[in-house]
């Protein structure tokens, strides 16, 4: 009966992996040819079934029939008994595993449903590689009046890869324990907001093509502005 259940696991390990792979966004592949997974599979079921087999075997051996013919046999009904110990487990542990698959559930969803801030949709991040930033100009340009893309901005690194990090950066009413405060830098160009689909709440977006002061300009988010301490951001000087 182990060898059977376990092999209805494997069975069932194999059709639902696909959907799974699919929910986590991970590929997982079962190791067919190595030989630890084997063993840790025919061990397991070995174990599971001495351990399914014991009880009722040690059980047996303890009736005695001499007592069961002389009719002094009687079934006890003892309070702590090693069959409700087990019934009580399995039901734990399968309470935790249905809690811990519904809790990694809501959470696959909350990641992938959540709000980044900006517009993952008809995004394309090319790498400036060979004569991509000697042209870029010129790539832009081409792009744009052909309509194949509705923006275009050059920045320093992909949204997802965040930009580089500063402990460097000096404020208006900072504070001795701010000075330990790492900041991360995201450089641009021009439309980086309409090239992201990014909401600005105030002031205008950086364009260095338009206003060539720009290439000192700031755009802070809603996190640095709180932790600068900003009511009011919009003319505020950064030094580092």
């Amino acid at each position: 009966m182990a060898s059977i259940a376990g092999g209805v696991a494997i069975l069932v390990m194999m059709l639902l992996l696909p959907a799974f792979n699919t929910l986590i966004g991970q590929n997982l592949v079962i190791p067919w040819g190595e030989s630890r997974f084997w063993l840790a599979a025919v061990g397991f079921i070995f174990f599971t079934s001495l351990l399914a087999g014991s009880y009722p075997a040690f059980y047996l051996s303890s009736f005695k029939p001499v007592s069961i013919f002389r009719k002094q046999f009687k079934k006890a009904q003892a309070v702590f008994s090693p069959r409700r110990v087990l019934v009580v487990l399995q039901f734990c542990f399968a309470m935790v595993l249905i809690s811990c698959t519904l809790i990694v559930r809501d959470q696959l969803r909350y990641v992938q449903n959540r709000d980044v801030g900006y517009n993952q949709n008809n995004l394309i991040f090319v790498n400036m590689q060979g004569e991509i930033g000697k042209n870029y100009p010129l790539i832009r340009r081409e792009l744009l009046e052909s309509g194949v893309a509705t923006s275009v901005t050059k920045t320093w690194a992909p949204m997802t890869w965040g930009g580089g990090h500063t402990w460097t950066l000096r404020w208006a009413g900072m504070s001795a324990a701010d000075t330990n405060t790492t900041i991360t830098i995201f450089s641009e160009d021009a439309g980086l907001v309409k090239t992201m689909g990014m909401h600005l709440v105030a002031g205008r977006d950086i364009d260095v093509e338009n206003y060539p002061t720009d290439s000192l300009a700031v755009l802070l988010n809603e996190a640095a502005v709180r932790t600068m301490g900003f009511k009011e951001p919009i003319g505020q000087i950064l030094r580092g």
